[in-house]
């Protein structure tokens, strides 16, 4: 019992200094990169940082609650992260998703050709909360039954599995591909760790990449993009158009140790969206690699006390809750390192609690609040120091 405490109190630290260490980079940089835009936008030099840091309080407040509870006077109000896949609370959640994302093309803000937003808040990024619950909840109830195989299991859940694949292809309506693959790259995660076998899970993965580069020629913008990441490979070793040589010039720019915070020239019109997407670039320029080495190395913390508590949690459901929102943050980070660095096609995903945007701060500040509450609530296995072996190969 003393053991499964000190892991507990370990990974709940450095959880919130991982956290905390990150969105303060993101309102250092977000103040640095936005400036020349609020100001040439909206005459104000910290519009985007005001707007940031509003919710960023409001996350901080969110986080302890949901993590830690609130004791007023006599009464501790705490809430178990378990509720949340009631079948009941699920199916609200999940129905009221629905609901909005119909309304996003009838009511929704255009932005660049495409209906996303609702209120300046993107749905599809809260969302992505309630599809780590219902996948969780399917996989857990799949993992605790009886050993069957891969079609048995899709035959027998085939309803599920309908409803489970509803939410993306309601996504694919406002034009989202990088929205669409980071759903997908969450959905992989949890069936990787799943009682799946690995030629399941290869065939599925085949059939999910297909899908991804039909989709993506399906819109002319889409397929420019693609078009522009292959000539880029063919002339630089790196893809992308416009943006992306610039992003690259600003991290060749920044070298060892930067050019001094708020120095960076990117932002200066060069480098168009330096305050979301390509955040990761104005960062490297003024601080250099060293202190970008710094701030991935958060990320691999955020990883390995994921992945220590999957390994350590007991039950099935918290494992895969535990492993989905843990990707949920590196796979949005490894996706938008790979476009800033040139290695994919832009896609539009903002770099986790460093980039500007409210619905994906907000997201993402849940995840660790529901992690925090896993590692509070749930139950270690304290003998299992190693990965145990898997059904894949079986």
């Amino acid at each position: 019992m003393e053991r499964q405490k000190k892991f507990k109190v370990l990974f709940g630290l450095l959880l919130i200094f991982a956290y905390l260490f990150l969105v303060s980079i993101g309102i250092s940089t977000i103040a640095s990169a936005s400036f020349n835009l609020s100001l040439d936008s909206y005459s104000n030099n910290f519009y985007f940082l005001k707007k940031q840091l509003i919710a960023l309080i409001l996350c901080i407040f969110m986080i302890w609650f949901f993590a830690f509870g609130v004791k007023i006077k006599n009464y501790y109000f705490h809430i178990n992260y378990k509720i949340l896949t009631n079948e009941k609370i699920l199916a609200i959640l999940y129905f009221s998703s629905i609901f909005v994302l119909f309304m996003v093309p009838i009511i929704g803000r255009e932005i660049n050709g495409a209906k996303r937003w609702i209120f300046g808040l993107q749905p599809s990024e809260f969302i992505k909360i309630v599809y780590i619950l219902y996948c969780a909840k399917l996989f857990s109830k799949i993992e605790d039954q009886d050993k069957k195989g891969f079609w048995d299991i899709i035959k027998e859940k085939r309803v599920h599995f309908l409803f489970l694949f509803f939410l993306p292809i309601l996504i694919v309506l406002q034009k989202d591909l990088g929205t669409i693959i980071h759903y997908a790259l969450i959905f992989f995660s949890m069936l990787i760790v799943s009682k799946f076998k690995v030629k399941d899970i290869i065939m599925l993965s085949m059939g999910g990449f297909s899908l991804a580069i039909m989709f993506g020629y399906m819109a002319s913008y889409r397929s420019q993009r693609i078009k522009e990441y292959l000539a880029g490979m063919q002339r630089n070793w790196y893809g992308g158009g416009y943006q992306v040589e610039q992003s690259i010039i600003g991290l060749g720019n920044g070298g060892l140790f930067g050019v001094g915070y708020g120095n960076g020239v990117r932002k200066y019109n060069w480098l168009p969206e330096v305050h979301t997407d390509f955040i990761f670039s104005s960062l490297g320029e003024e601080l250099g690699y060293i202190n970008v080495l710094i701030i991935i190395c958060a990320y691999i913390v955020i990883l390995g006390v994921g992945i220590s508590m999957a390994i350590k949690l007991k039950d099935t459901l918290s494992k895969f809750l535990t492993v989905g929102f843990i990707f949920l943050i590196i796979s949005q980070a490894l996706m938008n390192l790979y476009v800033v660095s040139g290695l994919m096609p832009v896609t539009g995903i903002p770099l986790p609690f460093i980039s500007y945007g409210r619905s994906s701060l907000i997201t993402l500040s849940v995840a660790i609040a529901i992690l925090l509450n896993i590692n509070k609530n749930g139950v270690f296995d304290n003998n299992i120091d190693i990965i145990k072996k898997t059904n894949h190969f079986n």
